[in-house]
């Protein structure tokens, strides 16, 4: 299991996304993932919460490594974690999410939002349907239309946790 280095960055304004993704994309086999990090469904509650909720952060990076020196001076704050990735996850995710995102367009959507928010509660820390985000998935959908848009899930489980998380998905 190959350790990556996940990093949420905070760049100095104004931030220059395009300069640092195109010199990390330049390493060979280095630049996993790059996204924009525009919600959190789960609000971290014990462990890093005050600069995991009081940044804004521009980018969130999957790396085979620490940031290089080279592009240092482009961030004004780092959080950085190291993850475990299961090798074969990791080798087939380009073409997983590369047919992910070309099938897409054909998927139709099941009604089951208009479903569930019927039982909408005050918050989504137990993973449920909040006002909250049910208005940052209008602003999504507002921004996006019908184009796909890629979640990430950062796990982190109690040794019981797995098991009660894999029952989850069934």
């Amino acid at each position: 299991m190959p350790l990556l280095t996940l990093s949420l960055l905070r760049l100095h304004n104004p931030p220059d996304k395009a300069s640092l993704l195109r010199t990390l994309s330049s390493i060979p086999d280095f630049l996993v993932l790059a996204s924009e990090p525009r919600y959190s469904v789960i609000r971290p509650s014990k462990i890093d919460v005050s600069i995991l909720t009081a940044t804004p952060w521009d980018l969130l990076l999957l790396l085979h490594g620490p940031i290089p020196i080279s592009v240092q001076y482009l961030i004004a704050a780092e959080y950085t974690v190291t993850a475990g990735i299961p090798s074969r996850l990791l080798s087939t995710y380009p073409s997983r999410n590369a047919k992910l995102l070309a099938e897409a367009p054909n998927v139709k959507l099941t009604g089951a939002l208009e479903k569930a928010q019927e039982r909408v509660k005050d918050s989504a820390q137990n993973l449920e349907l909040s006002p909250d985000l049910l208005r940052f998935m209008d602003e999504l959908t507002a921004e996006y239309g019908e184009k796909p848009v890629t979640m990430l899930n950062l796990l982190n489980f109690k040794r019981e946790g797995k098991g009660a998380y894999y029952r989850y998905g069934q």
